[in-house]
């Protein structure tokens, strides 16, 4: 064990989870949106709200369900306990309160946990202030810690840690409003937070969100993007593994892709599905650019994301009828569009859903990986922190199907009190020899503080529950003994943070989550869909009835099916666990992808029009 393997690993987690800001700051703010721009979704995010084109761009405050922080100071210092001391120290509590060996199985598949991870990265990221480093390289207190450091002080009587001789974990605080001197566009007199990249559901992790990431990922040729024999990403240089070990780094529009395998294969996922786009653009419309095929592909590809985000990704975790009552599905008998657009809501992405109401979903993390032939066979498991910022493996014989497969026939684990030890010790972004690594949901809770989330009482009161003063107040939403485990590490129930009361409450029927943690996803969700002029399903994004209808006939399974190397059945209901009535295996023959007869344009008119864009465009390159 090396002081140079410990620093590694540290590092590694920084530049792979999270984002240092650069030098453009404070959002892209257009002085106007001329309808070349806007015919479709712009890549940095902007001219979404046309009373409003800033909102939504990259490196744009968070937005809050609670609209004031929970600063100490009101304007930047972390919150502290009702009595003014302290809150309990951010390892302390997640050893506390979580149990090493997960105990309970979710109803729903490993792979959800990959593919919302996906979903959550390309929705925010932190922005952190410094790469400065802010624990020793041996994981130890500097003698003089930098401003822009809030590690968590690891006690030295843990009962894992201390047996390393670590006692600082590092945490970088996220960038603010306040330290970017963003005044001008956020006039508040408090930090916001900075997400660094578009809010909306846009692909941006695979496109790129900006013109300049866009064009490095494109090969200008029929649509398409830069792949290595249409199947895997092309090769990049940022993952920084060890000198003299093997691996691949993959290039895409986000520089978390290589983090894990389940996220990874969701990235190889949807590029394959653009590719998959192309062929058949270029085939029933031999007419387009390669402009035009591009951006009617990613403009499809966007679509069918949104489409199964919303109709299978996101009831896996909080079940179908919480959705309809909050009208955020269409109506099953509906084969063409919506009114679904609302110019006056703000699309920045909450503070509180993004920093802990999907955090939550940490839980459900399992560290071994299994993988499965045809047959759902075993095939072996991966450990996952085996190949953290490391994807090599999926590129050898069959294992992306193996991994597929696997993900989809493993039940995640069930959110709660049980976290698989690998999360919360032994979260390592490299392949040194380490025995341990960084504690997960420690980190969540220090970031929490960063962020000054409102208490897990406040927003639990928001959320319709009633507002907790005592530790029995819980009990409408968790069990007495979760009520009691947070009684054994806070003064105060009010003092309890988010993230930590909403991982312990009892998940609500048909949800993974807890009824808090679910209204912050029903709250983000609501905005997600209708503060975006660009929802694939509004009236104003110019699907025709029979495209939409199209769309709609996309299954996760359908998807599955057309990504995989040589996948041939999958469960109907992939982000379901496999069941021999309720949800058995389907030959991928009797699930197949959408049609795409609808795309083909056929009227002399928008023949005539491409014909005259082809021309100007190939005129203009002369």
């Amino acid at each position: 064990m090396t002081l140079l393997a410990i620093n590694f690993s540290v590092y590694l987690l920084l530049i792979t989870t999270v984002k240092y800001h650069e030098a453009v700051v404070c959002g892209t703010h257009p002085d106007s949106c001329p309808p070349e721009k806007i015919k479709y979704r712009p890549l940095d995010g902007s001219c979404n709200n046309l009373e409003n084109p800033g909102m939504g761009t990259a490196n744009q405050p968070y937005a809050r369900f609670i609209e004031k922080p929970n600063y100490s100071d009101g304007i930047s210092k972390p919150p502290v306990a009702k009595s003014g001391k302290p809150l309990p120290n951010a390892r302390f509590i997640s050893e506390q309160t979580s149990r090493h060996i997960p105990t309970e199985r979710a109803n729903v598949v490993r792979l959800v946990s990959g593919i919302h991870q996906f979903i959550a990265h390309d929705h925010s990221v932190t922005l952190l202030r410094s790469a400065d480093p802010c624990c020793t390289s041996d994981m130890r207190a500097l003698p003089t810690t930098p401003e822009s450091c809030f590690n968590i002080d690891v006690p030295d009587n843990d009962p894992y840690y201390s047996q390393h001789n670590v006692t600082c974990m590092p945490i970088t605080k996220t960038t603010t409003t306040i330290n970017l001197n963003c005044t001008a566009t956020n006039p508040k007199p408090y930090a916001d937070q900075i997400s660094g990249v578009t809010a909306a559901l846009d692909l941006n992790i695979v496109y790129g969100s900006t013109e300049s990431e866009a064009n490095e990922l494109r090969t200008f040729s029929e649509g398409r993007l830069i792949t290595r024999n249409g199947r895997y990403l092309p090769l990049g240089s940022g993952c920084a593994t060890p000198p003299n070990t093997p691996n691949i780094c993959y290039k895409t529009g986000d520089f978390r892709a290589n983090q894990n395998l389940d996220l990874t294969i969701s990235h190889i996922t949807w590029v394959r599905f653009h590719e998959w786009c192309c062929d058949r653009m270029v085939s029933i419309n031999p007419h387009w650019n390669d402009e035009r095929i591009y951006q009617e592909c990613r403009k499809l590809n966007i679509a069918v994301y949104q489409h199964l985000a919303f109709s299978e990704m996101f009831p896996a975790l909080i079940g179908y009828k919480a959705m309809e009552k909050r009208n955020l599905l269409y109506p099953y008998k509906l084969s063409e569009g919506r009114s679904t657009y609302d110019p006056h809501c703000e699309i920045n992405p909450l503070n509180e859903f993004s920093t802990a109401g999907y955090r939550v979903v940490h839980a459900i993390l399992v560290a071994s990986l299994k993988m499965a032939n045809e047959k759902r066979d075993s095939m072996g498991d991966l450990q996952l922190t085996d190949h953290l910022n490391n994807p090599a493996v999926l590129e050898r014989d069959d294992m992306f199907d193996h991994l597929i497969r696997g993900g989809t026939c493993q039940r995640a684990n069930k959110v709660g009190s049980s976290f698989d030890p690998d999360l919360t010790r032994n979260l390592r972004f490299d392949v040194s020899p380490l025995k341990f690594g960084i504690d997960i949901h420690a980190a969540d809770i220090q970031r929490g503080r960063d962020h000054a989330l409102a208490s897990y009482s406040a927003i639990r009161s928001k959320c319709g529950l009633k507002k907790a003063t005592t530790f029995d107040d819980f009990l409408d939403a968790m069990t007495k003994e979760n009520a009691d485990l947070l009684a054994s590490v806070y003064e105060d129930a009010q003092d309890v943070e988010l993230i930590i009361g909403a991982t312990l409450e009892t998940a609500k029927p048909h949800s993974v989550l807890g009824p808090t943690a679910e209204c912050l996803f029903l709250e983000a969700l609501e905005r997600i869909q209708k503060c975006d002029r660009y929802w694939w399903d509004n009236n104003q994004n110019h699907f025709t009835d029979p495209q939409l209808e199209s769309i709609r006939s996309m299954t996760v399974a359908s998807l599955l099916c057309l990504a995989g190397d040589n996948i041939r059945n999958m469960q109907r209901y992939a982000t379901k666990p496999i069941h021999p009535i309720d949800n058995p295996i389907v030959s991928c023959a009797d699930q197949p992808p959408m049609s795409m007869e609808a795309f083909r344009e056929t009227t002399v008119l928008h023949s005539m029009k491409s014909f005259f864009e082809n021309f100007f465009s190939r005129t203009k390159k002369n």
